[in-house]
């Protein structure tokens, strides 16, 4: 059962985390592994230092057309949120990610727009940090989650035992004020 103590240790880490927001720097987005027979969080490191590869990657690859892309790991996959202002920087994006080592999928949510609003894709650490605080206190759900939020979609990596899993937690996040809707790219352990 969970106590008071582990819940503040997860809001805690969640607020002081960075985010990510820079694609060429900063540190690892927020993640959370729910409670589990009184588990606390489960700290991913090499899912940190791949997404720091991948942003490295990109900066050296064309720092000035992936300026607006953010990149989130999650077990070796890697989410590109952001946006390029031409397809063929998308494209390249994705085929310079899928080249790193230790990344075994690419989900690629970047979208297209007009340079002058690039900064405007940027993650909402603030909100994904409330956000997993809310799905880590659920008293149901179990399982291992992260989420990138960009104008108001939320983009849930993670693993779950079942999809009713995943599902439930995919619900819990559509019931928070200013979300408009789930993108559920979770693994399932039993494959259903």
């Amino acid at each position: 059962m969970w106590r008071r103590g582990p819940v503040d240790l997860v809001l805690a880490l969640a607020l002081i985390l960075p985010a990510g927001c820079a694609p060429f720097g900063g540190g690892p987005g927020p993640g959370v592994s729910t409670p589990t027979q009184g588990q606390a969080i489960t700290a991913r490191p090499g899912d940190d230092a791949l997404a720091a590869a991948v942003r490295s990657k990109l900066a050296d690859t064309d720092r000035d057309s992936f300026q607006g892309v953010s990149v989130l790991v999650w077990n070796g996959t890697a989410l590109l949120t952001g946006a390029v202002i031409r397809p063929e920087q998308r494209r390249r994006a994705e085929q310079t990610v899928r080249a790193v080592a230790g990344i075994v999928d690419v989900h690629d949510e970047v979208q297209l727009a007009e340079k002058s609003v690039l900064g405007g894709f940027a993650p909402d650490p603030g909100r994904e940090a409330a956000i997993l605080a809310q799905i880590s206190t659920h008293p149901t759900l179990t399982g291992s989650f992260t989420l990138r939020m960009v104008h108001g979609v939320v983009y849930l990596l993670g693993t779950a035992a079942t999809r009713a899993q995943a599902e439930t937690a995919a619900d819990v996040i559509r019931e928070v004020e200013g979300v408009k809707w789930v993108v559920d790219l979770v693994t399932v352990a039993d494959g259903g």
